[in-house]
């Protein structure tokens, strides 16, 4: 690691767009899906936990129909998901974000 930019991106936080923008999904493993304190308020929000990574996502209303789309009912805990970039339509409003898809 050899400027800022690098040594703030080795630090455990949360996924943002720019981490995985202009790539192709990036296949990660669910090691914890539930509710965690986040942020400069400590609200507790739904987030995603990989083995892959130590950056967490906090999971939305829009991600949240993703996985349910996804694994419906199914337990997360070591399951599979791609995370991408793309346009997602919320609420009539075209939004770039990090959008959760199933693994190939």
């Amino acid at each position: 690691m050899s400027n800022a930019k690098d040594l703030a991106g080795a630090l455990p936080g949360y996924f943002k767009i720019d981490d995985l923008k202009g790539q192709p999904p990036v296949t990660y493993t669910i090691t914890f899906a539930g509710q965690k304190p986040v942020g400069k308020e400590q609200e507790d929000k739904p987030i995603l936990e990989f083995a892959e990574t130590r950056k967490a996502l906090v999971l939305n209303a829009t991600r949240c129909k993703q996985l349910a789309g996804i694994f419906g009912e199914a337990e997360l805990r070591g399951s599979k998901v791609a995370l991408a970039v793309r346009d997602e339509n919320v609420n009539g409003k075209k939004f770039e974000m990090i959008c959760i898809d199933a693994a190939e």
